[in-house]
This record gives structure tokens, C-alpha cells and sequence, in this order.
């Protein structure tokens, strides 16, 4: 990640960077299984 880090913390720093984007992922996949629902609950 950055060469002055050593590994172990490399390895926080690059989870700290991608976590917004797994928590992203998470919230359009939850919004799309909330919508699947409500559409079979209506059938």
C-alpha cells in the first residue's frame, strides 16, 4: 500500500480504503432484496 507502512498496517489501511465501498454494495444489494420481497408479498 504505501511503502513507509509496515505490512500489517498496510493491510488496515487498504480495508479502511474499500470499506465504504463493500458498505455501498451492501446497501443498493439490501435495497434490491427489499424490493423483491415487497413485489412477492404483492402477488
Amino acid at each position: 500500500y504505501r511503502a513507509f507502512a509496515p505490512s500489517a498496517l498496510s493491510e488496515l489501511m487498504v480495508f479502511v480504503d474499500i470499506a465504504p465501498n463493500f458498505q455501498q454494495l451492501a446497501a443498493e444489494t439490501l435495497q434490491k432484496q427489499i424490493q423483491l420481497t415487497d413485489l412477492n408479498i404483492k402477488e
